[in-house]
Order: C-alpha cells, then structure tokens, then sequence
C-alpha cells in the first residue's frame, strides 16, 4: 500500500514532481487495453513500433487513476476515480506489455471494487502475521 499523497505520481519508484496523474480528467476504458499487444498481430517497421511504444506510454491513459499499490515489476494497482469504472481496481501493467485491465490478481469474476481488494490485501497481510 502506498501513502495516499505518492498515489499521484505516474510511478511510484520515481517520484517526480513534474510528472502526475491528472485526477480529475476522464479514466478512458471500460474494457481492458493493450495497444503493443494489438500491434503484435501486424507487420511494422521499427519507425512504427517506436512510434506506437511513445503512444502506449502517453500519460493520458492513465488520467483518473489513483495509484494505491506497487505490485513491482512496474505494475502498478489503481483505483479509478472518475467515469463509468469509478471505485474500481485497475492495474497498469504497460511496463511488461500488459496494458491496462481491471484487477485480474484476485481471481473474482467481474470487478473487484477498492473495498473488496483492501479487504484481500488486509486478509493476506494477517495470514503472513499469523504464519511469522
């Protein structure tokens, strides 16, 4: 879990003050996205894949993401904030060509809402207490 104040940098590991999500602007999906993984179906050259790799990172798609956990790897778990997904868990997965989806690390159909991963993480946080 991070600090409530770090979950509005584009990553987690690299604070950067000039590099923030934009809270109040639309969250754009209702359906998981990957645009690398789309490119892999056709045949492009490097110019192309460079250019489209620039485009996969754009900050944009990210807007209305509120960063709540490093998964590591560069995932990173979000809670939408705004539009249709509202109060749900999305992950960022685009570091490892995963684009981003709604959570899929718990294993429950459909979404999984803040509430409902807080309380996962909190269960699988006491049974690591009670293993020790």
């Amino acid at each position: 879990m991070e600090k409530l104040e770090n979950g509005l940098y584009i990553d987690l590991d690299y604070k950067d003050e000039n590099e923030k999500i934009k809270l109040s602007e639309p969250f754009p999906f209702t359906k998981p996205w990957n645009l690398i993984a789309e490119s892999f179906e056709q045949d492009i050259s490097d110019e192309a894949y460079t250019e489209l790799e620039n485009e996969y990172f754009e900050h944009k798609w990210i807007n209305g993401l509120l960063r709540v956990s490093n998964y590591g790897c560069g995932i990173f778990m979000n809670l939408v904030v705004t539009e249709e997904e509202y109060g749900n868990i999305w992950v960022d997965n685009r570091c490892n060509d995963g684009g981003l989806c709604p959570d899929p690390f718990f294993d429950q159909e459909g979404r999984t809402t803040f509430l409902d991963w807080y309380e996962l993480w909190l269960d699988k946080e006491l049974k690591k207490l009670i293993m020790v």
